[in-house]
């Protein structure tokens, strides 16, 4: 469940990072400090995974200026659950496939109550190696 200095992060991040480690999920929210505007602070939000992803990485940089990213922090709420669901070959077509590409996926659900609000973060469009969004 969000808290109300996690959305404060949120509200504040110039980059964040969406990861899944070992199946566990986390949202890392990058600020600046307070007292030091050359120093970077990390808010680690810890989030729960859909589907059987056991690591998956995407990182956004200059949220400040992302129109999605500004959007879903003005919705957030105290007490909303964050998923992430990170979406293997989701966007992959015939022509990615020919040429060894994946297309692989990223989304926030925000669960409140009854309701539910999905997000594309973003997709990803690449070989299957390191490089991938989704590992393993």
């Amino acid at each position: 469940m969000l808290t109300k200095n996690q959305i404060k992060a949120m509200k504040k991040a110039i980059d964040v990072i969406y990861r899944v480690y070992d199946g566990n999920g986390t949202i890392e929210v990058i600020t600046q400090r307070e007292n030091d505007k050359y120093k970077e602070q990390i808010t680690t939000i810890p989030v729960e995974i859909y589907g059987n992803i056991q690591s998956a990485f995407e990182m956004n940089h200059a949220v400040q200026f992302d129109a999605v990213y500004l959007t879903i922090v003005s919705l957030l709420k105290e007490s909303d659950e964050l998923i992430l669901a990170f979406r293997r070959d989701s966007k992959t077509n015939g022509l990615m496939e020919k040429n060894g590409l994946h297309g692989d996926s990223l989304e926030l659900i925000i669960n409140r109550d009854k309701k539910r609000m999905t997000f594309l973060i973003n997709t990803s469009c690449s070989l299957n190696n390191s490089g991938r969004m989704i590992q393993g």
